[in-house]
């Protein structure tokens, strides 16, 4: 829509929905071969049986039709995955995370779909040191774990990693800005886990050795649970 030209005020902005819905329609009309052009319309026709393309001169007809049409309940959220017959979800959690509606849906035999956690513990790989403090705090009040050293952490994460295999997960999921692999020593690992366990601002070169010993910590379990590993490299998840 920006390369379209139409200003934030319909993107992002105060515009009201029906503005920025016709802005939408606009830009569609220019974006043949964009992937986005074939999926309104996949979209449009998959669950709201419209064939029409969406363009400036129906874009209200269109809205309309389709605003009542999500007010059936064939429109909830379980009744269009039904619909799309969705056979497994994965959702994206932290280590930290209770699982508990994982465990409640797990349950509902009315919900035939498998909806299974994936493990994604971007707090104990952050640079902030704060939040790792205090992800360290809660880790070890949800495991029982006294963690003074980084062989408890170890334990600790394992303890999450068992919980979040027998609700169903078989997948981790890394996210890193860039990869860096420093060799080190169990000594030097341990020395920069007590560092950032105690809040202390760690070098560059210490961060480095911290991401690779947990790296590999991590793909030791992953291997030992028999997990698939999952890492995106220099992924943006928040463009704008």
């Amino acid at each position: 829509m920006r390369s379209n030209g139409i200003p934030e005020e319909k993107i992002t902005g105060n515009a009201s929905p029906e503005e920025k819905f016709q802005a939408w329609a606009e830009t569609v009309e220019a974006a043949f071969g964009n992937p986005l052009y074939h999926w309104t319309h996949l979209e449009l026709k998959q669950y709201f049986g419209i064939d029409e393309m969406l363009s400036s001169r129906n874009w209200r007809d269109i809205m309309d039709a389709c605003n009542r049409q999500l007010q059936d309940d064939a429109f909830t959220p379980r009744a269009l995955m039904m619909h799309s017959r969705v056979e497994v979800i994965c959702t994206t959690d932290s280590p930290l995370d209770s699982l508990h509606y994982h465990q409640l849906l797990k349950q509902d035999a009315s919900f035939t779909p498998k909806v299974l956690p994936t493990f994604r513990p971007d707090e104990f790989f952050s640079h902030d040191r704060h939040q790792f403090s205090s992800a360290l705090v809660r880790l070890a009040e949800l495991t029982g774990e006294t963690i003074i050293r980084f062989t408890d952490f170890e334990r600790a994460l394992e303890a999450r990693v068992q919980l979040f295999h027998e609700v169903g997960c078989r997948i981790s999921d890394h996210g890193l800005g860039d990869l860096t692999f420093t060799p080190f020593t169990t000594v030097q690992g341990d020395t920069v886990f007590l560092k950032k366990m105690q809040g202390e601002i760690i070098t560059v070169a210490e961060e480095s050795i911290w991401q690779s010993v947990l790296f590999i910590t991590l793909a030791r379990l992953y291997k030992k649970y028999d997990w698939a590993m999952q890492i995106h490299f220099g992924a943006i998840r928040n463009n704008n």
